[in-house]
């Protein structure tokens, strides 16, 4: 089964607002179902597929993108609506996971949203959310568009308004690699990484943390080399930056 986004199609439940999540069945052919999420264009499935996430295009200023749409996959079909909403987001783009807590990245001002970026805890048993937490650290607020959890450790990046960035570079933006402790539900360290729209994560070998990108400041000089990937030390975060 795949699940797709679609934040521009007509609803036929009520043709006045877009977007929906379409179910493509493999075995056969064409669309199985359809799920009507206002602008539905980013999600997130948990490891089991018992429950999908779904948020709103955060530029589409038409619906509610402040809220986060649970769809349960084994009630399509059923007699029951398969899709419940969470409100009380600040334009939330994503998810990771952990046992049965959803931590929803907050983009915030990135986003357009009201306020800094931040983590969500979101309880999928009862379908309640937390209180959020800024990813705030020494002065220094972080971003999240993107994240990836080892262990008890959860890193996120983002590219907050107006980030400077350190000597060394012709970039005049930056973004910020948080790194978030699940236990104490705090961020423990920052480092600078190149900015643009992160959404790529993966953590390779000898705790090296790949950080992509796209839309990034991109500088190909005879002095310095800079494009949309950021090369992470996971143990003492500083960042190498291509």
């Amino acid at each position: 089964t795949v699940f797709v986004p679609v934040p521009t199609a007509t609803s036929v439940y009520n043709p006045t607002v877009e977007g929906d999540v379409e179910v493509l069945n493999l075995a056969g052919s064409g669309i199985s179902a359809t799920i009507p999420v206002p602008g539905a264009q980013y999600e997130a499935i948990t490891p089991d597929g018992n429950h999908l996430l779904v948020f709103g295009s955060q530029h589409d200023t038409t619906t509610n993108t402040d809220e986060v749409a649970i769809v349960h996959p084994l009630l399509i079909g059923s007699s029951t609506s398969p899709v419940s909403f969470v409100p009380g987001f600040d334009k939330p783009v994503g998810a990771v996971f952990s046992g049965s807590t959803a931590y929803v990245l907050d983009c915030g001002l990135e986003c357009g949203g009201t306020g800094p970026a931040s983590i969500v805890p979101l309880d999928l048993g009862s379908t309640t959310s937390g209180t959020p937490v800024p990813l705030s650290s020494g002065g220094v607020n972080g971003g999240a568009t993107v994240g990836l959890i080892s262990g008890t450790t959860l890193y996120v990046a983002g590219t907050p308004p107006g980030t400077a960035c350190p000597a060394g570079t012709a970039a005049t933006s930056c973004g910020i690699l948080s790194v978030f402790d699940l236990g104490a539900m705090a961020v423990t360290a920052t480092a600078k990484i190149t900015d643009g729209y992160h959404d790529h994560m993966q953590m390779g070998a000898n705790g090296q943390l790949f950080v992509g990108s796209h839309a990034c400041t991109d500088i190909n000089s005879s002095a310095e080399t800079r494009g949309c990937l950021s090369v992470v030390n996971a143990a003492t975060p500083s960042a190498i930056t291509n």
